[in-house]
């Protein structure tokens, strides 16, 4: 009987350990049996630098483990790296090359798996990919404003030239087949006041949005990201009637109702704008007006429907100055959103810098990418494997 009882015991004592350990577990504790294992994205990170005079204008990155796997340098020191854009289906990757003074300029474009040279092509041309379309837009500026060329893929043959005037497109959705863009002054006729424009370029018709601040302001874009339906436009935006430089703000607008949503203030229209994935977070970097002795050195996490301020991740601590904060440029996130690649030296007047691999569940910035900080990352953009 007492060996019954003591049997008995030990098994109720298991049950209850047992239990406690199941029902312990939640989201938050690491070693729960239930937690998935970070399925990293199977593809490449590319990104340009600024200073092809001394390293490699392109670096390409194996984005499962973060590690260089290849790179390329233009021959000819003088020219550095402007645009580029990497094709959604992983077969091409087109690159802009000018000299300082943009007297000479080509666009080279190349095999986005091997880095081999495909063909070049004349001039610097800001590259947006349609391969939906089987499209390679080409922006390019002129002496009657900025042209799009149009080349069918894959002979990147020009089919059509559009002049857009002072359009300067920056941001493509290729689903909607539209451009967004300001009007920007190069000391052409104004044709259009500066503002959100949109380029519908399959009917080739040019629409003025004009976004406006409360108190009236026409908000100039300079750069921006959309949700996956095309309805919401997070953009980095400076005011008409701003009294100095710098009095910007990130503003989600809503292109259906034509209303703005949320403004969050910065000081600089210069940075980067990101929506995560699950379309829950939108992350800001915030460069401060050129020449300023400090900038934020903050990577900025907001509520993606509300604009409020989440959290922050500091890029103090990353240069051999402890005082002195990375410049935050461009942000992207991987496809499967387990981490993002954001630009740590962007700004030419900033302390030069590199990539920061960020863990966007930990909110942890886990990697340097190239830690030689005498560089100046530009242009990001992530591709497939094939």
């Amino acid at each position: 009987m007492f060996k019954k009882r003591v049997l008995r015991s030990s098994v109720l004592m298991l049950t209850v350990v047992v239990v406690w350990l199941i029902g312990g577990c939640s989201k938050d504790c690491p070693t729960c049996p239930n937690d998935k294992p970070v399925a990293h994205y199977k593809g490449w990170f590319y990104y340009t630098e600024g200073r092809a005079d001394i390293f490699a204008d392109l670096y390409k990155i194996d984005m499962e483990t973060d590690s260089i796997v290849d790179s390329i340098n233009h021959e000819d020191p003088e020219m550095w790296p402007l645009g580029m854009d990497v094709s959604a289906d992983g077969r091409f990757l087109a690159i802009s090359y000018s000299d300082a003074l943009i007297t000479r300029a080509t666009t080279r474009i190349f095999d986005a798996q091997s880095l081999t040279l495909i063909r070049e092509l004349s001039g610097a041309w800001a590259p947006f990919f349609d391969t939906d379309r089987n499209l390679m837009l080409g922006v390019r500026s002129g002496m009657a404003g900025f042209y799009i060329s149009f080349l069918r893929l894959p002979a990147f043959e020009e089919v059509r030239v559009e002049n857009v005037g002072n359009f300067l497109p920056k941001l493509v959705d290729v689903r909607r087949h539209l451009l967004y863009g300001d009007a920007r002054d190069h000391g052409w006729t104004h044709e259009y006041p500066h503002g959100l424009y949109t380029y519908d370029y399959v009917n080739l018709k040019l629409e003025f949005v004009q976004p406006v601040h409360p108190n009236g302001d026409t908000l100039w874009f300079s750069s921006g990201c959309l949700n996956r339906d095309g309805s919401i436009l997070y953009f980095r935006a400076e005011y008409s009637s701003a009294p100095i430089w710098g009095t910007t703000s990130l503003i989600a607008y809503d292109l259906t109702r034509r209303q703005t949503l949320w403004m969050y203030p910065n000081m600089s229209q210069v940075g980067g704008t990101a929506l995560s994935p699950d379309e829950k977070e939108v992350w800001m970097t915030d460069q401060g007006p050129p020449g300023a002795i400090n900038n934020s050195g903050t990577i900025y996490v907001l509520d993606a429907v509300t604009g409020a301020y989440l959290q922050g991740m500091s890029m103090y601590g990353y240069s051999w100055n402890p005082l002195v904060g990375l410049s935050g440029g461009d942000i992207i996130f991987s496809p499967t959103g387990e981490k993002a690649y954001v630009n740590g030296g962007h700004a030419s007047d900033r302390w030069p810098g590199s990539i920061l691999v960020v863990d966007t569940r930990q909110k942890k910035i886990t990697k340097i990418l190239t830690p030689d900080l005498e560089r100046v990352p530009k242009v990001l953009r992530i591709g497939p494997k094939t």
